[in-house]
């Protein structure tokens, strides 16, 4: 044995060393590259992983690369043949590196040496155990060896695959594949790219954000299905072929929603710093998407190196005061990577915006149409109720406040029918003030319904009382099912309702007024009533939300 062979057989074993350490940083074993040379065995023994490609101990010329490449599908399916070495194209070549004697395979008309190959029944047997091993998740990995051309690089980086990677000794900007190797840049290729690129490249980052996408927790503590946890499953739906999501709450009733959408639930018992913790750590997130200001000074204070995203959905009146929760979010803001919200008017009038500016962006909420009348069929827009409110029973949304309007129009319409569909902290007292006021008769609490669209589409006229909002995005929603919009004056409702499609109120008798006339003048209502679908189109955003969600995961 040479002291070359030496050499090679000592760098093969540092290559395995801390193997197993750099397996479980892995978010997933499930993976194949298909490279032009050694590559992927090199990398499946940086791992100590089995070889799930059969491009292992072989090498392809440039041009048979591309070509099988090109149509992987294809040429995988084809029976291995052999051709001697002599019958080669590359012939000449090979002759030059002494591979007179190497294994040539086919497959139809690529060509592949099977350098490390004593036998082609080895060869054979090796490839096709090999090739049913291959993952649906590939990682294409070519270089600059062998003559490849600059035509052969240009063609690489255009595959129609998302993950590729390619390493050269020149810089290429142009093609989005590249990795520079500087080490090379004196030499016109790369020789052994399989043991040089791992200053160039964090193998463990690459496969876990190309192959698995990036892992993304998101976190809403609270038991129920509402505005906030309907743009979580939104975002998660939109991307889950890209990114790897959890969602983590209280156990409650958005359980059975997300395992409808098929989302992974992590179930948490108590929301401290050590239970959040632990399922940070344990499930080694690339990104925190935290919710609302709980979850986002929790995630804040136990999110070590994972990055964090604030995204907040209401304009809590506590943002305009110096206070505890004013300064925790500001402390939460300075460890933030990223601070989300659904309404300018959180950025206006937080009191230490100015502090954390340059991390606030105003994204609005998701906004779709199609799911919304999915859900909805002919039969459902018979009109049942002349009024509708789909809130949770909460401070935030007032509806003691929705049931003293109710009972003033009851005094002009006394058979005025009314449905409020959500549950909450308050709903002992709000049943209470129901029988206090007498409207047992004139208003119906459902509670939480999985598709409150029915509802909407079985009504006249949405409503909504709230003292502080953040998007609105249920108004939308009523929008969308031709519902004009009687709401209160705050958050981002103004961006959503205008006078063409119902009615921002800044007091009870702006409802009161509103409603009475709606609901006796068919001509006014009519008119609002089509304002309101025309507005829900115009105001349809779900293409270039989950297009800036992306980008923003993409960056951190």
């Amino acid at each position: 044995m040479n002291i070359r062979q030496v050499l090679k057989n000592i760098r093969l074993k540092f290559n395995m060393v801390g193997s197993g350490r750099r397996k479980n940083k892995l978010n997933s074993i499930d993976f194949s590259i298909i490279s032009n040379n050694c590559f992927a065995g090199i990398v499946y023994q940086h791992f100590n992983l089995q070889y799930n490609t059969p491009t292992v101990g072989l090498y392809f010329y440039p041009d048979e690369y591309i070509k099988f490449c090109k149509k992987f599908d294809y040429y995988i399916g084809q029976k291995l043949t052999f051709i001697k070495a002599s019958n080669s194209k590359y012939f000449d070549d090979l002759k030059k590196n002494h591979y007179e004697n190497v294994i040539v395979g086919m497959l139809d008309d690529v060509e592949i040496v099977f350098l490390h190959y004593k036998t082609e029944r080895e060869a054979k047997d090796k490839w096709e155990r090999r090739v049913h091993r291959l993952s649906k998740n590939i990682i294409f990995k070519f270089n600059d060896q062998n003559g490849a051309t600059y035509e052969n690089l240009r063609d690489f980086d255009a595959l129609p695959y998302k993950n590729k990677i390619m390493f050269t000794a020149r810089n290429y900007p142009e093609f989005t594949s590249n990795v520079f190797c500087k080490k090379y840049k004196s030499a016109s290729f790369i020789k052994e790219d399989y043991y040089s690129v791992y200053k160039y490249i964090n193998l463990v980052n690459y496969i876990n954000h190309s192959i698995v996408g990036k892992k993304v927790l998101h976190i809403i503590p609270t038991y129920n299905y509402s505005g906030a946890e309907n743009v979580a499953i939104t975002i998660i739906d939109s991307l889950k072929k890209k990114y790897n999501f959890d969602y983590c709450s209280f156990n409650g009733n958005t359980r059975d929603i997300l395992n409808e959408h098929k989302i992974n639930f992590i179930c948490i018992n108590k929301f401290n710093p050590r239970s959040i913790k632990k399922i940070i750590r344990e499930g080694k997130y690339d990104i925190i998407h935290a919710h609302d200001y709980k979850a986002s000074c929790m995630c804040a204070l136990v999110k070590g190196k994972t990055k964090l995203i604030m995204h907040l959905h209401n304009n809590s009146p506590w943002l305009k005061k110096v206070c505890f929760n004013s300064f925790a979010i500001l402390f939460a803001a300075f460890r933030a990577e990223k601070i989300l919200t659904v309404s300018e008017s959180i950025e206006n009038e937080y009191i230490f915006s100015k502090f954390i500016d340059k991390k606030i962006e105003c994204i609005d909420n998701p906004i779709s149409r199609g799911k919304i009348l999915s859900m909805v069929s002919k039969n459902d827009y018979q009109k049942k109720y002349d009024i509708c409110c789909v809130a949770r029973l909460t401070e935030q949304k007032n509806p003691m406040k929705f049931l003293d309007v109710l009972y003033s129009i009851k005094k002009s319409k006394s058979d005025v029918k009314a449905v409020w569909v959500g549950e909450g902290s308050l709903e002992v007292e709000v049943k209470k003030r129901i029988y206090e006021l007498g409207l047992a008769d004139n208003v119906e609490m459902v509670g939480f319904q999985k598709n409150p669209y029915k509802y909407m589409a079985c009504s006249k006229i949405f409503m909504l009382t709230s003292d502080w909002e953040g998007y609105g995005l249920v108004a939308f929603e009523a929008l969308t099912l031709g519902l004009p919009c009687i709401v209160s004056n705050v958050g981002g409702l103004p961006k959503i309702v205008d006078d063409s499609c119902g009615m921002l109120c800044n007091k009870a008798g702006d409802f009161v007024h509103e409603a009475i006339e709606l609901l006796n003048d068919s001509n006014k209502y009519v008119s609002k009533s089509k304002n309101a679908v025309k507005k829900s189109k115009k105001i349809e955003n779900i293409v270039t939300y989950i297009n800036k969600i992306d980008d923003i995961y993409s960056n951190l």
